[in-house]
Parts: C-alpha cells; sequence; structure tokens
C-alpha cells in the first residue's frame, strides 16, 4: 500500500510544480504526474473501492492536460501576458475544464482514503485529510467561479483575489499531500477475499 500512495503523492506532485521555461515546454509535464497518480489507484483498487472508477478521472486528466502542455506560455519571464496568446475565452474554459475534473479527482482521492482510514479508526487522518480537501476546494472552486468574470473586468480586477484564493489552495495541496504519505504509512492492507 505504502508503494501505491507513494505514487500517487508524486504524481500529484508532479502536477502542482509547473516548471516551464519561458515561452517553452513544461519540463514536469502534468500528464505524466496524472499517468503516475492513475498507476498508484490502480496499485490501491482492491483497497479502496472508491478508487476502481476514480483511476480513469487520472486518466482523463492526463489527456485534457496534453494540450495545455504543448501551449506556449501565457506569461511571459516578466509576469506579463504574453500577446500570442489567442483568445482568452478558450483559455479559461479549457482552464475550467480541467479545473473541474482535477478538482473529482482530488475529492475521490481524499474520499477514498477517508472511507479507508474510517474503517480503521484512523480518526485523526480523516479529519486532516476532510478538512484539508475542503480548504483546498472552497479556494479552487471560488477561483473557477471568478475565472469567467475576469475575462469581462478584466484580469487585474480579480488579481489580488485570485492570487490569495491560490496561495491558500496551494496550502491546502500540500496539506493533502502531506496526508497521502501518512496514510501510506499508517494505513495497514484490507484483506480481500
Amino acid at each position: 500500500m505504502k508503494s501505491g500512495f507513494r505514487l500517487i503523492f508524486y504524481g500529484q506532485l508532479i502536477v502542482l510544480i509547473d516548471l516551464r521555461i519561458p515561452g517553452s515546454l513544461d519540463l514536469l509535464a502534468d500528464p505524466i504526474g496524472y499517468l503516475i497518480t492513475f498507476w498508484g489507484m490502480h496499485n490501491l483498487h482492491r483497497q479502496i473501492v472508491l478508487f476502481r472508477g476514480a483511476r480513469w478521472i487520472a486518466l482523463l486528466a492526463a489527456l485534457l492536460s496534453i494540450p495545455e502542455m504543448l501551449k506556449p506560455s501565457a506569461i511571459s519571464p516578466f509576469g506579463l501576458p504574453n500577446e500570442r496568446l489567442d483568445g482568452w475565452w478558450q483559455h479559461a474554459g479549457v482552464e475550467a475544464l480541467n479545473g473541474f475534473v482535477s478538482l473529482l479527482l482530488i475529492y475521490t482521492l481524499c474520499e477514498g482514503v477517508c472511507r479507508l482510514a474510517i474503517s480503521q479508526s484512523q480518526v485523526r487522518l480523516t479529519n486532516r485529510l476532510r478538512g484539508a480537501w475542503k480548504l483546498y476546494f472552497v479556494c479552487r472552486a471560488a477561483g473557477l467561479f471568478l475565472l469567467p468574470f475576469s475575462i469581462n473586468f478584466g484580469a487585474d480586477s480579480f488579481a489580488t483575489l485570485l492570487i490569495v484564493l491560490g496561495i491558500v489552495a496551494l496550502i491546502g495541496m500540500i496539506w493533502i499531500l502531506r496526508s497521502l504519505l501518512q496514510a501510506g504509512n499508517e494505513l495497514k492492507p484490507v484483506s480481500t477475499a
């Protein structure tokens, strides 16, 4: 079980880190992270029933993130929007779809681990993971909700709020990743007959 949780941890860490040379490909490509997450969920799907179907969400996320990986960066090396980015609305639509699939994936990861933790009386781990999920969800969902408005009113109108939401969502995701490593150490395999 520990190796499955580590795969999920490393896969989501790759997705979290955006290491991009300005104007070129992402060096830590999100599809690779999602495929590693898929493999970790596949390794655990006999232990965590929710992962049987949810692992396919990771595969869908990998497929949806391929175009984003190949697209030049929307931000220049100086933090200013590149003029080459055509159609903010197209970018926002793809971002919203990827965000929804990502939220669904993180929910199934957290809920699956929580169900296993509850069955093993690991209440502290369950509470920590659910708290992290709620923090991440509220901030990420609020950011996705505000995204269409930033198109109409200009990104500058919501910049501070979106940055704060992003930072708090990052804290929530780091909390989730830490809890996944803890789950790998504390949870015991369930006998499947």
